[in-house]
């Protein structure tokens, strides 16, 4: 019988021990698959929704949660800023461009954001074919998962629900009209439904069915923040300050509480990996113990193999084929198992707002295949080298 044979025939006789070697390493190469994963897609999305905003202009408060709300669509808003306010900034010489948000409603948990046209641009947002950008008031444009997640259609009405979580009362007196539908960009867009600002304020500044043209215009307007673009570079350095100091307003750099962010989900994601480090560093172990008890009981049996012709290298291999065998085995039930962690976790970060196609780069699932299987065939050298030293007269002679 070849190596390969005679390492298979074990394996399946000893199956309960080879499973749970297998187990364990499935297990710690899932977790550390999947935090890749997670962790790849994160910093993937969270560069691609911060991309172009130069600052977020909001009410005071966290900075952190200013970002977060506005542009990522993961937090409760800091507040409100007037209208006015908000439409000065323009004017401003240090500002390229703006646009502006206002936030209140959610349809089945997806957000409704008030804005402009130019929000869609920023992101590089394509309409599905029929379909169009909205112009007026109480006019909406979904993004691809909002539309296919509630099966919206072109021409159909919905009504939003007040607040950012689904439960809310519903406007039912004032329905939208969806116009467009967004192609997938991978952005936050995917996950929101567009609007003009009118349509914010038409929603919560009557409660009745009073056509919007015939409504009064509030003076006390306002937006819940503002998205900046700098026209100059050296805007960076003076023009949140001015805000923050001369204004009733706060600005944020997405930038730079991308940098926090980044250390705060750091911390979880180093910790899942030392966990699955820990899983890995276990199974190891545990098929070091275990192919040192099994090479125990078979002793006799490889001596017998030797006298038979198998050379001391060939015994050895048969060791060693056993613990890559055993640790590659686990390592791809692992990577397989990982694709549904990893939707499972990004499910948990920000609601899910970060979550689109997990998937890690393929040179680190490689890396990490790689090292399991040597830290497999390293748990199998010790128990191999012994066969390798194994003295046949002395263990005949105590037979």
């Amino acid at each position: 019988m070849s190596t390969f044979g005679l390492m298979m025939a074990y394996l399946k006789h000893n199956a309960l021990r080879t499973g749970y070697n297998v187990v364990l390493f499935a297990l710690g190469t899932a977790l550390m698959a999947g935090v890749l994963a997670v962790g790849s897609q994160f910093e993937h999305n969270l560069t691609r929704n911060l991309q172009g905003i130069d600052m977020v202009v909001g009410a005071k408060g966290s900075p952190l949660q200013l970002v977060l709300s506005a542009v990522l669509h993961a937090d409760v808003p800091t507040g409100n800023i007037p209208l006015k306010e908000a439409e000065a900034l323009k004017d401003n010489p240090l500002i390229k461009a703006t646009v502006p948000l206002a936030l209140g409603d959610n349809l089945a948990g997806y957000r409704i954001v008030g804005t402009t046209p130019d929000y869609a641009d920023w992101y590089g947002a394509r309409l599905q074919p029929g379909g169009r950008m909205f112009a007026h008031t109480m006019e909406a444009v979904a993004g691809h998962d909002v539309a296919q997640a509630l099966g919206l259609k072109l021409g159909g009405k919905f009504a939003g629900s007040h607040g950012l979580a689904p439960g809310g009362e519903l406007h039912s007196f004032a329905p939208y009209t969806l116009v467009g539908i967004l192609k997938p960009s991978g952005t936050i867009l995917d996950r929101l439904v567009l609007t003009p600002v009118d349509s914010v304020w038409y929603v919560h500044e009557n409660d009745d069915d009073t056509p919007v043209e015939e409504r009064p215009k509030p003076e006390n307007r306002e937006v819940t923040a503002v998205l900046v673009k700098y026209r100059t570079p050296l805007a960076v350095a003076s023009l949140p300050r001015l805000i923050n100091k001369q204004t009733d307003m706060q600005a944020a750099s997405p930038a730079w509480e991308a940098a926090r962010l980044r250390k705060l989900v750091g911390v979880g994601s180093d910790t899942l990996k030392l966990i699955g480090g820990v899983f890995i560093g276990i199974a190891a172990l545990g098929l070091l113990v275990a192919m040192a008890e099994a090479m125990r009981q078979r002793l006799y049996d490889l001596a017998l193999m030797r006298c038979f012709g198998a050379g001391p290298f060939k015994v050895m291999r048969l060791v060693l084929l056993e613990g890559v065998t055993i640790s590659a085995l686990g390592a791809a039930l692992g990577l397989a198992l990982s694709y549904g962690f990893a939707r499972f976790a990004a499910a948990q970060v920000f609601g899910g707002q970060l979550a689109e196609g997990t998937v890690a780069d393929p040179q680190a699932y490689a890396c990490l295949f790689a090292a399991v299987v040597g830290l497999g065939l390293v748990g199998a050298f010790v128990p191999a080298l012994r066969i390798y030293r194994l003295s046949l007269p002395r263990l005949l002679a105590s037979r």
